[in-house]
Order: structure tokens, then sequence, then C-alpha cells
């Protein structure tokens, strides 16, 4: 009964909340990362109505000044990410525009939260990322270029996944999906002209070249 009640004020619980998340005072934006965290294992899929606002703050927590803010916000984005592999009817395709607007920003706490997101979508079977390849694929690109070698690692197991679910998609591929292939193969090229082809860049060239046919 408790949840239920919850639920149904959802709004009114994580709004004051996700406004704290800028506040000037850490203790305050700690506490309200504490308390956000306490609201979400409560109300569970409640807090997806207003997906943007809630990355929005996890992208503010995650470039807080203080490391005990970066790790409850690391423990918080966890329990969000468990929450969207729940959902079974829950709009996918509006996550990726608040990953994407993100994917070119080079603080390097923003790169770990987007990575990880596009890899956790990217494993989800009712996601179809491949459409919406040419939304964030440069931005991959661009963290392949990142001096922090875990990132650079993450990209390019991410590039081959993605890479490997267009081999596997070729028999039985919609049109929006095979329009996605031949943007990204587009967005290669450029990306391998401007930058003196990298070798991952060019990697990747060839074989969506060839499934672009």
């Amino acid at each position: 009964m408790e949840k239920a009640r919850a639920q149904q004020h959802a709004e009114s619980l994580m709004d004051p909340v996700l406004v704290c998340f800028s506040d000037e005072d850490s203790m305050v934006r700690y506490k309200a990362c504490e308390a956000f965290y306490n609201i979400a294992k409560v109300i569970r899929a409640g807090i997806l109505r207003n997906m943007s606002a809630v990355f929005d703050g996890l992208c503010r927590l995650y470039t807080d000044i203080e490391q005990t803010i970066k790790e409850g916000a690391q423990c918080l984005d966890r329990l969000i990410r468990d929450i969207v592999m729940e959902q079974r009817h829950f709009d996918f395709a509006a996550l990726i525009p608040l990953i994407t607007c993100r994917i070119h920003i080079l603080n390097p706490n923003v790169r770990q939260l987007v990575l990880g997101w596009i890899v956790l979508l990217d494993s989800l079977p009712q996601v179809d990322m491949i459409s919406f390849l040419p939304h964030y694929l440069e931005g991959l690109f661009g963290i392949l270029a990142s001096e922090n070698r875990d990132f650079r690692l993450k990209a390019q197991e991410c590039l081959e996944s993605l890479l490997e679910h267009i081999r596997r998609s070729a028999a039985d591929r919609p049109e929006r999906t095979q329009k996605a292939i031949a943007e990204a193969a587009a967005t290669v090229a450029r990306c391998c002209r401007a930058g003196g082809e990298q070798r991952s860049e060019a990697l990747f060239a060839e074989p969506l070249r060839e499934l672009d046919r």
C-alpha cells in the first residue's frame, strides 16, 4: 500500500530532490543523492516518468567536485540502470537523445556515464541501437581518441559489439535500420578523411561499406 501511494506521488517526491542536486552546499547535494536513491528503490519505474530530468541530474552529480558525491552518483546510476533493465514496455528510444546530446562532452566523468548507458542499451534485445547509430557513432570515435585507456577499450568493445549486431541482422533488416547503416557509413568515411583514418575508424569503415551494399 505504501509503495502504491509513493508511485502516485512520484513527481512530487522526485522534483524537490532533483533541484537540490545543484545546491551550492555539498552536504545538501550529497543528502539529495542519498534521498533520491532511497526514493528510486521504493518507486522503481516511477522515476522513469521524467527520465530527462533524472538523467540531467545524474550528469550533474557525476561532474561534482566532491568525490563522495561522485561515488554516490555511481551507486544511483547502477540502481537506475537496474530499474531500466526491469522494464518490458518502456520507451527506450526516448533515452537516445538524452545520451547523444552529451556524447561529445569532454568531461571524463560524463563520458564514463554516457558510454556505460550505450553499452547497457546495446545489450538489451528489445532495443535496436543500430537504428540510432548515426546519432552517437561519431561521439564513440571521439572517445576512442581519449587519453583514458579504459574509455578507449570500452568504446572499442562497444563498436565491435555493434558491428557484430549489424552482421547478424543482415538477413532480416528493416528499412529504417538499413538507412541508419548507410548514414553511419557516411559518418565513418567523413571521420576517416578528417582524422587521418584512425585504426578503429578504418576497421569499422570497410565492414559498414560492405553491409551497406
